[in-house]
Order: C-alpha cells, then structure tokens, then sequence
C-alpha cells in the first residue's frame, strides 16, 4: 500500500520535546478504515475504503476517483499468500487477474527510518483536542517516504513519498481506522473474476 503532508503538518500540528526518540513500530495486524491519495505532480486524487490483513498478507479496496485520472469505482483486491491480484471495474462489472510480484509489506515504521519529530495533530491544550503523532522520514536512492503515525497504536495517518521522478510526489491520508474486519468477504473475488483461468 502506501505520508504526510508537510503543509499539513506545519499548519496543524504542535510540536511536541521528547526525552528518547520513540521506536519503530507496527501497526495493528487487522485494520480497515478510509484513505485519500493525491498525485500532486499529476494532478490525480483518489477516496478508498480498505480493509488490511497482515495475519493472511491481504489487502482490499474500494476505490473512487475524485479527479484526474480513470473516473469510477474499483476494487483491488490483492492475496500476497496466492500471488495473485483482482481488479474488478464495477462500471461495466470486468475483472483483471494478474500475477501479484512484489512481497507484501506490512504497515509499518521500517527499522531504517530516521525519527523525526513528535507533535500534537489538532491541540495539546485539552486531551480531547489533539492526537500526538511520531514523524519519520525514509530515504533512498530513488526516493524518500516521510511518515507520520500515532504514538499510541501505531495508526498511520499519512505518507508523503516520492517513488522515483516518474511516480510524482504523493499523499495518502487515513482516516477512520477500526481494529479488525468487520466483513472478511470483501477478499474473496467477485464471481467475474472466478471464471478467468
């Protein structure tokens, strides 16, 4: 899958002094919630809903374009455990199988990451008001990937990434993230996608 905005976090957040530098962490193994991805390079966004399996190394998402790119809704489904991807286009209701090659990665702060800073989103100035955040940036030769996760839970909140020059710099946002899965049908393929060798 795919974090933070640094506009955002100037405007928004207080930063916050530390003794110690928090760990890496992980986030919950079983999480779903709400996402938007913006391609700001490209002039793309997008809403998903997803559910996120790291027990069975699979990821579903409901996809809608808010502008820029295909318009409609998707559904990704990706089973790492079977190497094997489904998009299925609920506009003209086609599915695309593929194989999956790439490894599944977790959700997660990578032991490489470089701490940043840790700030209050919202406010610190009653505990209703904010929600303390860890930043973390990653870089590489191609890219970098700047993180920003809750203290508490390990929650993302966003990425804020360059993959290479070509991909653009991009946003993922999250929003609204339960613990578990509250329906885990919504990684079993639909039937238009079961009839393709």
């Amino acid at each position: 899958m795919k974090l933070l905005a640094a506009l955002s976090i100037c405007s928004l957040s207080f930063l916050v002094t530390v003794e110690g530098n928090p760990e890496p962490c992980e986030s919950p193994k079983l999480l779903e919630g709400q996402m938007s991805s913006f391609n700001m390079t490209k002039g793309t966004g997008e809403f998903a809903k997803f559910a996120y399996d790291a027990v069975q190394k699979r990821i579903y998402a409901l996809t809608t374009a808010l502008f820029g790119g295909e318009k409609g809704q998707v559904v990704d489904i990706k089973l790492y455990q079977e190497s094997v991807q489904y998009t299925f286009y609920l506009a003209n209701r086609t599915c695309v199988k593929q194989p999956l090659q790439v490894p599944f990665e977790p959700i997660r702060v990578p032991d490489n990451a470089k701490f940043l800073s840790q700030m209050y989103v919202g406010s610190s100035a009653s505990p209703r008001e904010g929600l303390l955040a860890n930043v973390w940036i990653v870089e590489g030769d191609s890219g970098f990937c700047v993180m920003t996760f809750t203290e508490y839970g390990c929650l993302p909140l966003s990425f804020l990434y360059r993959g290479s020059k070509d991909s653009g710099l991009n946003l993922d946002s999250f929003v609204d993230l339960t613990y578990g899965i509250s329906d885990p049908n919504v990684f079993k393929p639909p039937a238009e996608c079961l009839q393709q060798n």
